[in-house]
């Protein structure tokens, strides 16, 4: 699933969650301290999961660049046991025989 897929539904679930709690006090006939409980509670879980799904995309990045580490180290192992030689830097940064 894709970053933006992510936070599309992280959205909507907020959205969802201030909607229901919208409807939820205008027509629970609760006293004002329960509603207050009831949002507060509401506004808790809505905290919990964004800071879940933050955590979850975080762990999923640090995968992806560890991933990512790995298949550059690899592609330059390769390309070295192949006989290749070092890649060379030019001052620009830019790799020799990279495409760009």
């Amino acid at each position: 699933m894709s970053e933006n897929q992510v936070g599309s539904k992280v959205t909507f679930f907020l959205v969802g969650l201030g909607i229901g709690a919208l409807v939820g006090v205008l027509f629970a006939p609760k006293s004002g301290e329960d509603t207050r409980e009831y949002l507060m509670d509401k506004a808790d879980e809505g905290r919990e999961y964004a800071q879940r799904k933050a955590r979850e995309l975080r762990d999923r990045a640090d995968d992806l660049v560890e991933r990512g580490k790995n298949v550059v180290q690899r592609q330059k192992d390769f390309g070295f046991r192949r006989g290749g030689s070092r890649p060379r830097r030019f001052p620009e940064g830019k790799i020799e025989g990279a495409v760009v």
